[in-house]
Protein backbone atom coordinates (compact mmCIF):
# COMPACT_ATOMS: atom_id res chain seq x y z
CA UNK A 1 0.00 0.00 0.00
CA UNK A 2 2.11 3.23 -1.06
CA UNK A 3 1.52 6.23 0.99
CA UNK A 4 0.71 8.93 -0.62
CA UNK A 5 2.78 11.58 1.27
CA UNK A 6 1.64 14.32 -0.52
CA UNK A 7 -2.02 14.94 0.16
CA UNK A 8 -2.09 15.86 4.20
CA UNK A 9 -4.31 13.93 6.74
CA UNK A 10 -6.95 16.63 6.96
CA UNK A 11 -7.47 16.12 2.97
CA UNK A 12 -7.64 12.21 3.58
CA UNK A 13 -10.30 12.70 6.20
CA UNK A 14 -12.30 14.71 4.28
CA UNK A 15 -12.17 13.19 1.42
CA UNK A 16 -13.85 10.04 3.39
CA UNK A 17 -16.69 12.30 4.64
CA UNK A 18 -15.46 10.62 8.10
CA UNK A 19 -14.94 12.78 11.66
CA UNK A 20 -12.62 11.17 13.87
CA UNK A 21 -15.39 9.65 15.88
CA UNK A 22 -16.86 7.69 12.70
CA UNK A 23 -12.93 6.68 11.69
CA UNK A 24 -13.07 5.44 15.06
CA UNK A 25 -16.21 3.60 14.93
CA UNK A 26 -15.35 2.00 11.77
CA UNK A 27 -12.28 0.71 12.50
CA UNK A 28 -13.72 -0.74 15.50
CA UNK A 29 -16.19 -2.46 13.62
CA UNK A 30 -16.68 -6.13 12.11
CA UNK A 31 -17.38 -5.32 8.64
CA UNK A 32 -13.25 -6.47 7.32
CA UNK A 33 -13.47 -4.88 3.57
CA UNK A 34 -15.13 -1.35 5.13
CA UNK A 35 -12.05 -1.83 7.60
CA UNK A 36 -9.53 -2.62 4.81
CA UNK A 37 -10.28 0.74 3.14
CA UNK A 38 -10.39 2.41 5.93
CA UNK A 39 -6.38 1.45 6.32
CA UNK A 40 -5.85 2.31 2.66
CA UNK A 41 -7.41 5.95 3.06
CA UNK A 42 -6.54 6.96 6.46
CA UNK A 43 -4.75 4.98 8.92
CA UNK A 44 -2.27 4.07 6.91
CA UNK A 45 -0.95 7.65 5.67
CA UNK A 46 -1.48 8.55 9.51
CA UNK A 47 0.67 6.24 10.89
CA UNK A 48 3.71 5.60 8.57
CA UNK A 49 4.17 9.39 8.20
CA UNK A 50 4.32 9.56 11.70
CA UNK A 51 1.07 12.55 11.91
CA UNK A 52 -0.20 13.25 15.15
CA UNK A 53 -4.10 14.33 15.26
CA UNK A 54 -4.35 17.24 17.65
CA UNK A 55 -6.03 15.64 21.35
CA UNK A 56 -5.92 12.26 19.81
CA UNK A 57 -2.56 11.37 20.30
CA UNK A 58 -3.70 7.87 21.40
CA UNK A 59 -5.26 7.12 18.06
CA UNK A 60 -1.47 7.11 16.50
CA UNK A 61 -0.31 4.34 18.37
CA UNK A 62 -3.75 2.16 18.40
CA UNK A 63 -3.54 2.28 15.03
CA UNK A 64 -0.22 1.15 14.52
CA UNK A 65 0.16 -1.57 12.45
CA UNK A 66 1.60 -4.91 14.17
CA UNK A 67 2.27 -8.42 12.27
CA UNK A 68 0.30 -11.44 13.06
CA UNK A 69 2.28 -14.95 13.82
CA UNK A 70 0.48 -18.48 14.48
CA UNK A 71 1.09 -20.80 17.31
CA UNK A 72 4.94 -21.57 16.27
CA UNK A 73 5.90 -18.00 15.98
CA UNK A 74 5.50 -18.59 12.00
CA UNK A 75 4.40 -15.61 9.72
CA UNK A 76 0.32 -15.70 9.00
CA UNK A 77 -0.28 -14.90 5.03
CA UNK A 78 -3.67 -13.60 3.94
CA UNK A 79 -3.99 -14.17 -0.02
CA UNK A 80 0.11 -14.17 -0.28
CA UNK A 81 -0.26 -10.93 2.26
CA UNK A 82 1.58 -10.84 5.33
CA UNK A 83 -1.32 -10.28 8.03
CA UNK A 84 -1.41 -7.18 10.22
CA UNK A 85 -3.71 -5.64 12.84
CA UNK A 86 -3.95 -2.74 14.51
CA UNK A 87 -2.26 -2.22 17.59
CA UNK A 88 -5.80 -1.58 19.51
CA UNK A 89 -6.91 -4.79 18.01
CA UNK A 90 -3.92 -7.15 19.36
CA UNK A 91 -5.10 -7.26 23.21
CA UNK A 92 -8.95 -7.66 23.06
CA UNK A 93 -11.85 -9.93 21.83
CA UNK A 94 -11.33 -8.51 18.13
CA UNK A 95 -8.87 -10.47 17.00
CA UNK A 96 -11.31 -13.49 17.67
CA UNK A 97 -13.28 -12.04 15.53
CA UNK A 98 -11.43 -11.37 12.67
CA UNK A 99 -10.09 -14.99 13.03
CA UNK A 100 -13.36 -15.64 12.18
CA UNK A 101 -14.18 -13.63 9.23
CA UNK A 102 -10.61 -14.25 7.49
CA UNK A 103 -11.28 -17.95 7.95
CA UNK A 104 -7.95 -18.35 9.66
CA UNK A 105 -7.64 -21.95 11.48
CA UNK A 106 -5.23 -21.13 13.95
CA UNK A 107 -4.76 -18.19 16.83
CA UNK A 108 -3.19 -14.79 16.02
CA UNK A 109 0.03 -13.74 18.01
CA UNK A 110 1.79 -10.98 18.12
CA UNK A 111 6.00 -10.76 18.94
CA UNK A 112 6.96 -9.20 21.97
CA UNK A 113 10.34 -8.21 24.36
CA UNK A 114 9.92 -8.19 28.11
CA UNK A 115 12.89 -7.10 30.70
CA UNK A 116 13.32 -7.38 34.01
CA UNK A 117 16.02 -4.51 35.23
CA UNK A 118 17.41 -6.06 38.17
CA UNK A 119 20.03 -4.18 40.52
CA UNK A 120 22.29 -5.14 43.34
CA UNK A 121 19.92 -5.46 46.23
CA UNK A 122 17.65 -7.50 44.09
CA UNK A 123 15.40 -5.83 43.51
CA UNK A 124 13.40 -5.38 40.36
CA UNK A 125 12.32 -1.82 38.68
CA UNK A 126 8.03 -1.66 38.55
CA UNK A 127 7.09 0.81 36.44
CA UNK A 128 3.15 2.17 36.74
CA UNK A 129 1.44 2.52 33.40
CA UNK A 130 0.26 5.74 32.25
CA UNK A 131 -3.63 6.76 32.28
CA UNK A 132 -3.65 7.35 28.37
CA UNK A 133 -2.18 3.36 28.06
CA UNK A 134 -3.91 0.32 28.26
CA UNK A 135 -3.94 -1.17 31.83
CA UNK A 136 -3.42 2.12 33.37
CA UNK A 137 -2.75 2.55 36.72
CA UNK A 138 -1.02 -1.17 36.93
CA UNK A 139 2.57 -2.28 37.16
CA UNK A 140 4.77 -3.53 34.19
CA UNK A 141 7.60 -5.57 33.11
CA UNK A 142 10.39 -3.33 33.59
CA UNK A 143 10.30 -2.72 29.81
CA UNK A 144 7.70 -4.15 27.47
CA UNK A 145 7.57 -3.58 24.29
CA UNK A 146 5.54 -5.07 20.75
CA UNK A 147 7.89 -5.64 18.17
CA UNK A 148 7.34 -3.45 15.28
CA UNK A 149 6.89 -4.83 11.59
CA UNK A 150 10.35 -6.63 10.89
CA UNK A 151 12.03 -5.86 14.21
CA UNK A 152 14.17 -8.34 16.01
CA UNK A 153 13.24 -9.27 20.26
CA UNK A 154 16.41 -7.51 20.79
CA UNK A 155 15.72 -4.78 19.03
CA UNK A 156 12.42 -4.07 20.72
CA UNK A 157 14.16 -4.74 24.18
CA UNK A 158 16.59 -2.14 22.93
CA UNK A 159 14.05 0.52 21.54
CA UNK A 160 12.30 0.08 25.02
CA UNK A 161 15.00 0.92 26.82
CA UNK A 162 15.54 4.18 25.24
CA UNK A 163 11.53 5.41 24.87
CA UNK A 164 10.15 4.06 27.97
CA UNK A 165 13.43 4.50 30.77
CA UNK A 166 15.61 7.22 28.14
CA UNK A 167 18.49 4.66 28.25
CA UNK A 168 20.60 4.33 25.63
CA UNK A 169 23.63 1.48 25.75
CA UNK A 170 26.63 1.98 24.95
CA UNK A 171 28.91 -1.14 24.72
CA UNK A 172 29.87 -2.03 28.45
CA UNK A 173 25.98 -1.24 29.13
CA UNK A 174 25.13 -3.80 26.06
CA UNK A 175 27.18 -6.71 27.89
CA UNK A 176 25.01 -7.01 30.71
CA UNK A 177 21.49 -6.79 28.91
CA UNK A 178 21.49 -11.26 28.68
CA UNK A 179 18.34 -13.02 27.14
CA UNK A 180 16.62 -15.18 29.45
CA UNK A 181 13.98 -17.26 27.77
CA UNK A 182 11.19 -17.30 25.38
CA UNK A 183 7.56 -18.58 25.61
CA UNK A 184 4.04 -17.66 24.55
CA UNK A 185 0.87 -16.28 25.91
CA UNK A 186 -2.64 -17.42 25.00
CA UNK A 187 -5.25 -16.62 27.28
CA UNK A 188 -8.20 -14.51 27.42
CA UNK A 189 -6.75 -10.86 27.28
CA UNK A 190 -3.96 -11.70 23.85
CA UNK A 191 -1.80 -14.01 22.46
CA UNK A 192 1.82 -13.37 22.41
CA UNK A 193 5.30 -14.42 21.58
CA UNK A 194 7.87 -13.10 23.67
CA UNK A 195 11.46 -13.32 25.01
CA UNK A 196 12.15 -12.20 28.16
CA UNK A 197 15.84 -10.28 28.53
CA UNK A 198 17.37 -9.72 32.13
CA UNK A 199 19.38 -6.26 32.50
CA UNK A 200 22.17 -5.90 35.40
CA UNK A 201 21.63 -2.75 36.64
CA UNK A 202 24.61 -0.89 38.28
CA UNK A 203 25.20 2.34 40.05
CA UNK A 204 26.15 4.63 37.02
CA UNK A 205 22.99 3.37 35.16
CA UNK A 206 20.82 6.20 34.86
CA UNK A 207 17.18 6.34 33.85
CA UNK A 208 16.66 10.31 33.31
CA UNK A 209 12.88 9.82 33.14
CA UNK A 210 13.01 8.65 36.66
CA UNK A 211 9.63 9.07 38.58
CA UNK A 212 8.61 10.99 35.13
CA UNK A 213 8.70 7.82 32.33
CA UNK A 214 8.98 10.35 29.48
CA UNK A 215 11.36 9.06 27.11
CA UNK A 216 13.08 11.65 24.85
CA UNK A 217 12.25 10.08 21.51
CA UNK A 218 8.96 9.48 22.60
CA UNK A 219 5.80 12.02 22.80
CA UNK A 220 3.36 10.25 25.37
CA UNK A 221 3.80 8.83 28.70
CA UNK A 222 5.10 5.80 28.84
CA UNK A 223 4.54 5.67 32.85
CA UNK A 224 3.40 7.61 35.40
CA UNK A 225 6.39 6.69 38.25
CA UNK A 226 8.25 3.27 38.83
CA UNK A 227 10.07 2.03 41.84
CA UNK A 228 12.12 -0.79 43.00
CA UNK A 229 10.46 -3.93 44.62
CA UNK A 230 12.38 -6.63 46.48
CA UNK A 231 12.31 -9.82 44.83
CA UNK A 232 12.27 -12.04 47.80
CA UNK A 233 8.96 -10.13 49.15
CA UNK A 234 7.25 -10.86 45.59
CA UNK A 235 8.43 -14.24 45.94
CA UNK A 236 7.19 -15.03 49.46
CA UNK A 237 3.89 -13.27 48.91
CA UNK A 238 3.23 -15.72 45.95
CA UNK A 239 4.40 -19.09 48.34
CA UNK A 240 2.79 -17.91 51.45
CA UNK A 241 -0.55 -16.12 50.81
CA UNK A 242 -1.46 -17.13 47.50
CA UNK A 243 -1.90 -15.62 43.90
CA UNK A 244 -4.96 -12.99 44.91
CA UNK A 245 -2.70 -11.58 47.55
CA UNK A 246 -0.52 -10.89 45.12
CA UNK A 247 -2.59 -9.67 42.94
CA UNK A 248 -3.39 -6.91 45.27
CA UNK A 249 -0.11 -6.51 46.47
CA UNK A 250 1.90 -5.64 43.09
CA UNK A 251 -1.81 -4.99 41.30
CA UNK A 252 -0.21 -6.19 38.10
CA UNK A 253 -1.22 -5.70 34.23
CA UNK A 254 -3.46 -9.12 33.84
CA UNK A 255 -2.66 -10.48 30.89
CA UNK A 256 1.19 -10.69 31.88
CA UNK A 257 1.52 -10.98 35.72
CA UNK A 258 1.60 -15.17 35.44
CA UNK A 259 4.54 -14.65 33.26
CA UNK A 260 6.00 -12.13 35.25
CA UNK A 261 5.76 -14.41 38.14
CA UNK A 262 7.58 -17.15 36.31
CA UNK A 263 10.08 -15.30 35.24
CA UNK A 264 10.71 -14.06 38.91
CA UNK A 265 10.41 -17.77 40.18
CA UNK A 266 13.08 -19.10 37.59
CA UNK A 267 15.34 -16.57 38.41
CA UNK A 268 18.14 -17.77 41.30
CA UNK A 269 18.92 -14.83 43.23
CA UNK A 270 22.26 -16.88 43.85
CA UNK A 271 23.06 -16.79 40.60
CA UNK A 272 22.44 -13.47 40.03
CA UNK A 273 24.50 -11.99 42.66
CA UNK A 274 27.41 -14.17 40.87
CA UNK A 275 26.40 -12.17 37.89
CA UNK A 276 26.86 -8.61 38.94
CA UNK A 277 30.32 -9.69 40.49
CA UNK A 278 31.62 -9.82 36.99
CA UNK A 279 30.93 -6.22 36.56
CA UNK A 280 32.17 -3.28 38.20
Amino acid sequence: MPAQTHLSNEFRLQSQNLSINQFLEYTDSDNFELEEKVIDNISYFLVNNKINLPGKTKLNSDLELIQMFDHQNKPIFVDKKRLLFYRKDCSSNKRIRKKKILNVNDDFYHRASLCLIINRNMQVLVPLRSENKLYAGCREFSVAETLKIGETYEQGCLRGFEEERDFIFNAKSRERLHFFFSDLINNEYQSEHFNIFIFYKMPKDMFKANNIGIGKNNNSIEAQYYNWMPINKILDINANSGFMALNQYLNFRPDHLNVYIGALSSLSLKNVKKVFKQYK
